[in-house]
């Protein structure tokens, strides 16, 4: 196990460093490698997600593994994002967030065999919870590759990650679609999270709020597009506001968990 962890580890950073050099070293035949790389990190990630399951230690016990699956499936969903367009400037940025996301989980202690059985409800919970930071983190991604894009354009200083990421338009529509994947998903799973804290009789929390604050900005985005209008760097900007916010929710569960809380 902590074999495979090392390589998926390596290989995401890896992959990270490749996709830097394509995105900044003019280096065409980095961009097939980093993707390369990148599949064998989530294959990698995929055996030791088995591994794990048939010690009992599945993803959906506790966040430690809700966070590598996370990580698991935004590798995933952004390989399967590019392969219908030119999205490897995107990949500069998901390799180091599933990078980081793997690497947060080692740091979240693991549950007690006695507090292993979350049940049927917390499975789904922290099911919906993966997908979701999976599709807000590739939008995030996105967001930030439209904004760099823009200001550029602003400046008129078209430099090497203008010429290697779609044009605006693309990446607004691509944003668009995550967003309305990732919000249903991110609805039920706060649906379930209430349902589910309810039954432990825990009261409310910080991050409890924090991630109502998260479905409102998002879904307040999702409003405004199509009433106002929002395109753009608007609609970046708070794609970008709503990811940090969800962010700081796995923080502040990690940030318990290590305290014991």
């Amino acid at each position: 196990m902590t074999a495979l962890l090392l390589i998926s580890v390596g290989l995401y950073g890896l992959a990270t460093l490749l996709y830097f050099t394509y995105l900044y070293g003019r280096r065409e035949p980095a961009l097939r490698v980093a993707w390369i790389c990148l599949a064998a990190a989530l294959a990698a990630h995929l055996a030791l997600i088995g591994v794990l399951c048939t010690q009992k230690l599945n993803p959906l016990r506790d966040l430690r593994g809700a966070l590598s699956l996370s990580a698991w499936l935004l590798g995933v969903g952004y390989l399967l994002t590019s392969i219908r367009g030119r999205m490897g400037a995107v990949g500069a940025f998901i390799a180091p967030l599933a990078f980081a996301l793997l690497l947060s989980s080692r740091l979240a202690p693991q549950a007690q065999a006695a507090a292993g059985g979350v049940g049927p409800l917390g499975k789904l919970h922290i099911a919906l919870v993966a997908m979701g930071v999976a599709a807000f983190g590739l939008a995030a991604a996105v967001a930030v590759i439209y904004l760099f894009q823009e200001a550029a354009l602003k400046r008129k200083r078209i430099g090497q990650l203008f010429r290697r990421a779609p044009p605006l338009a693309a990446l607004d529509r691509v944003g668009r679609g995550l967003i309305l994947v990732g919000f249903p998903i991110y609805t039920l799973a706060m649906i379930t999270g209430v349902v589910w804290v309810s039954r432990l009789h825990h009261g409310i929390r910080l991050e409890h709020v924090i991630s109502a604050v998260t479905w409102l900005i998002f879904a307040l985005l999702i409003l405004a597009r199509w009433t106002v209008g929002w395109r753009g760097r608007q609609a970046a900007w708070a794609t970008l506001i709503g990811f940090v916010a969800t962010v700081i929710v796995l923080v502040i569960y990690v940030g318990r968990r290590v305290a014991g809380g």
